[in-house]
């Protein structure tokens, strides 16, 4: 089904037609669903060039890779349709991007989530902060003691990265208290070590990693 008035729709609300919305900023909420861990992850701009879909389809990229799942969702359905689930998208939350658009972000992020669900397919939702001032609104729409999944791929590299991850990482375990978290890219001790009781954790290189010639 096409939306002819995309454009002059300003803000998708296609995207969340029945929707729940959740907390001060109204996000979209991203439902409970019965999702078995996936035995691997696959990047959206690669889902051409597998033949194996059983996979959960990740969006752990450069946000202009994937403008698209939100600007003509409906083209994408059939294609991600065919693999076992698909992480919802992992639109940018920069520590130095305004507050609104980090809100935003989020807000497409859920909605995007919510409407592939919509359309039959499994989504795992996927939990994006930036710095403390993200946290009244970045663990918003998504059920808790659920299966969530991040990245550190790019999160990491500085001090004062590692720092806010390690922050947010703990105030997802306090929210949300997840029965299953899947890590996109490196799992350092220093940041994982001491939650690594609270809850289980699945570990999946990124591409970059994988190429390089890590298994």
């Amino acid at each position: 089904m096409k939306h002819k008035n995309i454009i002059d729709d300003g803000y998708y609300s296609f995207l969340v037609n029945g929707a729940v919305f959740e907390g001060q900023y109204q996000i979209p909420f991203i439902k409970e669903q019965k999702i078995e861990i996936p035995k691997a992850l696959i990047p959206f701009e690669k889902r051409r060039q597998t033949k194996n879909k059983h996979q959960a389809l990740h969006f752990y990229q450069h946000d202009t890779t994937f403008r698209q799942i939100l600007t003509a969702t409906d083209r994408y359905i059939e294609e991600l349709a065919l693999f076992d689930c698909v992480i919802s998208p992992d639109f940018s939350l920069y520590f130095d991007m305004p507050l609104v658009l980090q809100i935003t972000n989020t807000y497409f992020n859920r909605a995007v989530g919510y409407y592939l669900q919509s359309k039959g397919i499994k989504v795992i939702p996927n939990i994006r902060w930036s710095t403390k001032k993200s946290f009244p609104f970045c663990f918003d729409g998504v059920p808790e003691k659920h299966i969530y999944s991040i990245s550190t791929h790019g999160c990491i590299k500085s001090n004062e990265s590692k720092y806010h991850f390690r922050q947010g990482l703990e105030q997802m375990l306090i929210r949300l208290r997840p029965k299953t978290v899947l890590v996109h890219g490196w799992m350092p001790d220093t940041i994982f070590k001491d939650y690594l009781k609270e809850t289980e954790f699945h570990n999946y290189y990124s591409l970059i990693a994988v190429n390089r010639g890590r298994k």
